[in-house]
């Protein structure tokens, strides 16, 4: 699935560099309301300095819009720095890990908001909690709702936009409370954690919200973690994993396709996938945020952003893939920008 594209030329800076006028192109999609208008959906490029490039080329086009989407925390601060050193007023919206940057770019004004993408680390950690000492989890598929943070909003850390999963989670930790409160004198259980899947800063970020919950956990938990960068070595570490004699598994799939492979050899042990579901798959539970709904937070935060009034939207992309693809559908969806959607993209 491919998201929308707009190809930008060099016409408006060159124009503008010559001294010459030129007329703004319009929307390529108007929301029902005529309340938000989209210029421009286009890849930001693969760093900081791409995205400056690019908000530069759409300033050249558009000369002004209101909000800009980055589908990247780098994205986000690349276009920021252009936009912000020129002074002009443009609200930022990102995905990315609210890091302390971030959180203080939010804070200054210079972004308007972010939706942390979760690593799911509490949520997988208690389930192969509970799931190791017997407690028993009738298998499911667990959708969960992402974090926004805006500068209304940080102060209480922000806000969690609820999926029907986050029910599901709560009345699963309400029904096995007393497993996830044994003191660690009385219950030890060997978690192996295997992260072949994800963005290198968000299987970092996984593997440290991991340790730190692990060590304030009520359970003893003896946490045992590899982290791979290809399919074969990832196989190979789930069995040195397994080898260890796991009360549980927690698994990030490097290959969602060929996840089941990686499950079917844990014999029994309970699997926490955190991830897309796995078909055929024998899992214990799984737990996830959908692309689309990261997209959607997203489209909540610029809404808030432009206000009663609305205004121009433009949205940079990260590197093409179906997952930005879904990103890109939910923001559009959600404010109702349809009109930009490809055949592929439009709803049903």
């Amino acid at each position: 699935m491919n998201a929308p594209r707009l190809t930008l030329g060099l016409c408006g800076l060159v124009s503008i560099l010559a001294g010459c006028s030129h007329k703004p192109p319009g929307p390529i999609a108007t929301s029902p309301d005529g309340m938000v208008a989209l210029l421009a959906s286009v890849d930001g490029g693969a760093d900081r300095n791409a995205a400056r490039h690019t908000a530069d080329e759409l300033i050249a086009t558009h000369r002004r819009f209101d909000a800009l989407f980055a589908h990247s925390d780098d994205l986000a601060f690349g276009a920021g720095d252009f936009l912000g050193s020129n002074e002009l007023q443009t609200r930022v919206v990102s995905i990315g890990a609210a890091t302390q940057p971030m959180r203080a770019a939010i804070e200054r004004g210079d972004i308007h908001g972010t939706v942390i993408e979760p690593t799911h680390a509490s949520a997988a950690l208690d389930l192969a909690i509970i799931a190791a000492t017997g407690g028993a989890i009738e298998r499911r598929d667990l959708s969960l709702g992402p974090r926004k943070i805006s500068s209304e909003t940080i102060r209480f850390d922000g806000a969690v936009s609820r999926e029907p999963g986050d029910s599901e989670l709560e009345e699963l930790r309400t029904q096995h409370h007393q497993l996830l409160t044994t003191p660690g004198d009385k219950v030890f259980v060997r978690v192996g954690v295997s992260i072949g899947g994800g963005s290198k800063a968000w299987r970092e970020r996984l593997r440290q919200d991991l340790d730190v919950l692990a060590s304030e956990h009520a359970v003893d938990v003896d946490l045992q973690t590899r982290v791979a960068k290809r399919m074969p070595i990832q196989a190979g570490q789930v069995r040195e994993l397994l080898a260890l004699e796991l009360d549980a598994l927690i698994l990030v799939p490097y290959d969602g396709t060929k996840g089941a492979e990686l499950v079917a050899s844990a014999k029994g042990t309970p699997v926490i996938v955190i991830g897309s579901p796995i078909p055929d798959s024998n899992y214990t539970c799984s737990v996830s945020t959908r692309p689309y709904v990261l997209g959607r937070a997203a489209a909540e935060l610029c809404r808030g952003a432009l206000g009663r009034d609305g205004g121009r939207v433009v949205e940079l992309l990260g590197t093409g893939s179906a997952r930005h693809a879904e990103v890109s559908r939910g923001f559009l969806e959600t404010l109702g920008l349809h009109e930009a959607l490809q055949p592929a993209q439009t709803p049903r």
